[in-house]
């Protein structure tokens, strides 16, 4: 979802796509986009995906006009950046459309140019993205997992350039 300083709000139906065969059904049951684990560094260790597999998803959604974002949903060690950073530039040559980041220092490296959507996990952060963050370029969502109302998520508002999210 994104939220505009005119509150206008454009949906996206975003399905998990746990591997191949699940992102087919999520698209052809009509998502907007699905999300997927690479071979490393999401935060789901069972539904780690080869490149292969994620280029054939990719290749499938792009014929239905749905988007694939790349889920690098862990914190990372400095040492694994350049492996992170590789990843990356990977997912982009073969087409992928977004990431799903939960690490903020994955903007401290050198990147395509992607959309990067945030992930904010139950009690990481202060609740308030700031300007740095803003910025860059950053679609902020609340993870599922938060368990929060609807209407409290839709509640986003900003204050100047920061966006405020919901107090847990």
């Amino acid at each position: 979802m994104t939220i505009s300083k005119t509150n206008k709000i454009k949906l996206e139906l975003l399905a998990p796509a746990r591997d191949f065969e699940s992102g087919r059904l999520a698209i052809l049951a009509g998502a907007d986009a699905v999300y997927i684990g690479g071979p490393n560094f999401g935060a789901r260790s069972a539904a780690s995906n080869s490149w292969e597999s994620i280029t054939a998803l990719i290749e499938l959604a792009h014929k239905y006009y749905v988007k694939v974002y790349l889920a690098i949903n862990t914190i990372f060690f400095n040492e694994e950046a350049a492996e992170v950073k590789e990843a990356i530039w990977h997912a982009y040559e073969i087409g992928i459309d977004a990431l799903i980041i939960q690490d903020m220092g994955i903007l401290e490296l050198e990147l395509p140019p992607l959309p990067v959507k945030l992930v904010r996990a139950r009690g990481l952060g202060g609740g308030k993205v700031d300007a740095k963050q803003s910025d860059a370029g950053l679609e902020i969502s609340v993870a599922a997992s938060d368990r929060q109302q609807v209407d409290t998520i839709v509640a986003l508002e900003f204050d100047g350039d920061v966006m405020k999210l919901p107090a847990q």
